[in-house]
């Protein structure tokens, strides 16, 4: 179980004008626990209880889609000094193979590339 599923003062459930749904509640908590990454849309929905077709229907929807992007940042942010040890371990072995968590530590505003170049990483803030 993750953060967000134990805390759910912290789960966005409303955005611009959008409320979740019964449904798209229970597919929230289940897209952004990490225990169901890789998983298919089947067993997704499975472990949801909700139909393909309800899962197809949120997916469409914009502020079903705003909500679960705000969610899946959030839960990152939350765990920003996990990728960053991570990232030191991990690069200690194979520093060639750094993309995926520079992305996402970009994406959190926690580092930004300077002009570009390789290997110039300026972090920008740092809380906990």
């Amino acid at each position: 179980m993750n953060d967000l599923m134990e805390r759910k003062d912290i789960i966005p459930t409303k955005r611009d004008g959008y409320a979740l749904t019964d449904n798209g509640k229970k597919l929230l908590e289940v897209l952004i626990n990490p225990e169901h990454y890789g998983k298919s849309v089947t067993e997704k929905c499975r472990i949801a209880g909700i139909s393909r077709d309800s899962y197809y229907r949120l997916m469409k929807e914009p502020g079903f889609v705003d909500i679960l992007n705000e969610a899946s940042i959030d839960l990152i942010r939350s765990h920003v000094n996990d990728i960053l040890q991570a990232t030191l371990k991990f690069s200690l072995k194979d520093p060639k193979c750094h993309s995926d968590r520079k992305m996402l530590l970009q994406k959190c505003g926690i580092i930004e590339d300077n002009n570009g170049l390789e290997g110039n990483i300026m972090i920008i803030r740092f809380e906990d």
